[in-house]
């Protein structure tokens, strides 16, 4: 049964379906010693659906507690000694709501992320008793004790569990090394936003890095913020994404172009047309030369047919655009030779 149809049974029959898969996961990531994430309302290749692997078509969800609830089968489902640690490891559950032009249903993506911290798992290997809800029965049951890990993007049963106690210093020990890592060069990113942002920006150096490129991606800033652009003046900028239609007349746009000539674009400007070289579309939009600021939402201020609009009408009308856009650029720096990637991008 998939989740999708799980979603709309009855709270027992949910909590189960939900407690089943997010437990076998968790379980698979702790043994390995490796962060995860598992998503609800995002179909996978598995079978014949329909559907195409990572379509985001969302789920019902009626009330949140119900499937915050369902993380009390850790208990059940763990001996007494292990459950508290699991629960260390299980983040509660958060809701993304779904955005879907042709349905007026509120639809989300339910996240669970797992945590397995070297403090709370060493030397452990974690087996597991699943839930499932027996028909039959008109019940929930549980399975037999089984040991999980993951391997690629599967969750599988260890076989060997023997062999595979064998092995779990060496994962406790890579486990331990990357957190050193993580803590050393980006500590409280969490925590800290503007040190994360500092971290993006230097790469952890003491100096802005002059040979990077960045795209920005922003909305609309308040006017206190506007106050505070110094840094951004002072990037190698390649586009900026905005979608504040009012950008060019009282927002970024307007405040960085007292600094910085600007050349203004929409996103259908970045379509490369069949026949035309890089090199002539590089010429045409002048990249590199001016930072290319590409509205994604209209210009209240534009005197063509560019109107912003509200979050539906843009998915139904601009969505498309703004991933070809995406695409093109993306085609541009490969065939330019300079990355087979994106440079590195900025979100504010």
């Amino acid at each position: 049964m998939s989740f999708a149809t799980a979603a709309t049974l009855d709270c027992q029959r949910l909590q189960a379906k939900f407690a089943k898969e997010v437990l076998k996961f968790a379980t698979g990531c702790m043994n390995v010693r490796t962060n995860g994430t598992i998503h609800f309302g995002v179909m996978d290749s598995r079978g014949d659906t329909g559907y195409v692997h990572g379509e985001i078509i969302g789920i019902p969800v009626k009330e949140k507690d119900v499937y915050c609830d369902a993380l009390d089968y850790i208990e059940r489902s763990f001996s007494s000694s292990d459950s508290e640690l699991v629960r260390l490891c299980i983040g509660d559950p958060q809701f993304v709501q779904v955005v879907c032009s042709n349905s007026n249903e509120e639809l989300y993506i339910v996240e669970v992320d797992i945590k397995p911290t070297f403090s709370i798992v060493k030397n452990k290997v974690f087996s597991v008793r699943l839930p499932n809800f027996n028909e039959n029965a008109n019940k929930v049951q549980f399975e037999k004790k089984t040991a999980y890990r993951r391997v690629g993007s599967n969750t599988e049963p260890v076989v060997d569990l023997s062999e595979f106690h064998q092995h779990i210093s060496f994962r406790d020990a890579q486990r331990e090394e990357a957190e050193k890592k993580y803590h050393f060069t980006a500590p409280e990113l969490c925590q800290n936003l503007g040190k994360k942002l500092i971290m993006l920006i230097t790469g952890g150096k003491k100096i802005m890095d002059k040979e990077k490129w960045h795209i920005l991606v922003t909305n609309r800033f308040q006017k206190k913020d506007l106050l505070s652009i110094d840094f951004l003046l002072n990037m190698n900028i390649f586009c900026v994404f905005d979608f504040d239609p009012d950008s060019n007349v009282s927002g970024l746009c307007h405040e960085y172009n007292k600094h910085h000539a600007v050349n203004r674009h929409f996103m259908q400007n970045y379509k490369i047309p069949s026949g035309m070289s890089i090199r002539e579309f590089e010429s045409r939009l002048r990249l590199f030369d001016q930072i290319s600021w590409i509205f994604c939402n209209g210009r209240n201020d534009f005197k063509g047919n560019e109107p912003p609009c509200d979050e539906k009408t843009w998915v139904k009308t601009k969505r498309t655009l703004l991933k070809d856009c995406v695409i093109d650029l993306q085609r541009y720096f490969t065939q330019r030779n300079l990355s087979s990637d994106f440079p590195p991008y900025l979100t504010c």
